[in-house]
């Protein structure tokens, strides 16, 4: 089944808070180490033992609340993480011998105990101190200053996600709006020339784009461009004049626009400063 641009974007709209909440997990996980921990930690049976369900903690820097459930087996810890967190932490079975002690917090509430993971250390975990009972006595003691040397970020990940953050920001922009659905017609990879207004606000369907719309008029037509910023998903449109059907102005103050539509039958609106259309020989093709 073929489905309408409006369907395209509605379907967009519904699928944006799952990738969203997809991205911010896997987030969290690389700034926590949670990954580098799985490498050499991830569990290979189900959990058994004493349980623990739903505690808080902190793995590296980053706070888990009332997410966390924990295991206390004779061997070691089981630590996973309610499902809607799963995406990015996947389980974990961390032995005995490979978590040592750095500090107990009795003054925190619940009391917490801060240890080390790993054989040289990869990350640190503070966790409530219950979790340990029976333990702590035979547990390595760490350094002191462990904690601090441990490397809690990882610099590279972060840059990573949130590259990939921004650039499914901008596609998805694409979508609702309706640049996507423009660009399967009107997409060129012809160098743009004619009179420039740059830096221009305006809007395409539902989306704004403040100062970072690039447009040249041409007798045949217009080019739209956005900032580099912004490409990903946003190819350079030529959209010519007999596209275009003049649908209303809008004035503000000293800010005027115009609303046209875009598309024969019509794909979607775009608003633009009227400036563009009153200097433009050939007008809107109204």
């Amino acid at each position: 089944m073929k489905l309408t641009p409006q369907q395209q974007r509605i379907l967009t709209i519904l699928l944006f808070p799952v990738l969203l909440w997809v991205i911010s997990s896997l987030l969290f996980s690389f700034l926590s180490g949670w990954p580098k921990l799985w490498q050499k930690f991830g569990a290979k049976q189900k959990p058994y033992g004493t349980a623990f369900l739903q505690q808080s903690g902190l793995v590296g820097e980053v706070g888990y609340e009332k997410i966390i459930n924990i295991d206390n087996a004779p061997e070691g810890l089981f630590i996973t993480v309610q499902p809607l967190f799963s995406i990015g932490n996947p389980p974990l079975f961390i032995p005995w011998r490979e978590i040592s002690l750095i500090r107990e917090g009795e003054s925190d509430s619940p009391p917490t105990i801060t240890v080390a993971i790993g054989n040289p250390p990869l990350d640190t975990m503070t966790l409530p101190k219950a979790i340990f009972a029976g333990h702590i006595n035979a547990m390595q003691r760490a350094p002191a200053n462990l904690e601090n040397n441990v490397a809690h970020d990882q610099p590279g990940a972060f840059i990573f996600i949130f590259i990939a953050f921004w650039c499914f920001i901008s596609l998805f922009l694409s979508f609702i709006g309706g640049w996507q659905q423009l660009a399967r017609q009107y997409k060129t990879t012809e160098s743009p020339y004619g009179k420039a207004y740059n830096s221009q606000s305006g809007a395409v369907g539902w989306v704004s784009y403040n100062n970072c719309l690039f447009i040249r008029t041409t007798p045949n037509g217009l080019f739209i461009a956005v900032m580099f910023l912004f490409r990903i998903g946003h190819p350079t449109l030529f959209i010519p004049w007999n596209d275009i059907q003049f649908l209303k102005e809008t004035n503000f103050l000293w800010y005027h626009t115009v609303k046209i539509g875009v598309g024969n039958p019509q794909i979607t609106t775009m608003t633009l400063p009227k400036k563009i259309f009153d200097e433009t020989a050939g007008g809107t093709g109204s």
